[in-house]
């Protein structure tokens, strides 16, 4: 693990932080007892981040976890030239939680 530390430090990474939530984990407790972390994340060379100007990352709740799900996107800010078929589509509440998703094929 402290190789693993020591290589992270040299490089010149940086956090991309995510857009709608911080913490990606949570103890499932309530009140003062409640825990919350930011276990996961994405890392980029900081030199690489103009290559994918548009990029996104999300935390997507999961209901039956304490640990949720992060998402990358890499054309998330683009605008979309064409429609997307609605029939691509699903409902994040089905999967947990609000909102459109698109599936790329």
């Amino acid at each position: 693990m402290d190789d693993f530390c020591e290589i992270i430090d040299e490089l010149p990474l940086v956090d991309l932080k995510t857009n709608n939530e911080w913490f990606t984990w949570v103890n499932n407790k309530d009140g003062d007892a409640m825990v919350k972390e930011r276990l996961d994340r994405f890392m980029i060379l900081a030199n690489d981040i103009t290559k994918f100007p548009f990029i996104v990352t999300k935390v997507i709740r999961q209901s039956n976890s304490d640990n949720d799900a992060i998402v990358l996107d890499t054309e998330g800010r683009k605008l979309r030239e064409e429609q997307i078929d609605s029939r691509l589509m699903f409902k994040k509440d089905r999967y947990g939680g609000p909102g459109p998703w698109h599936v790329a094929i």
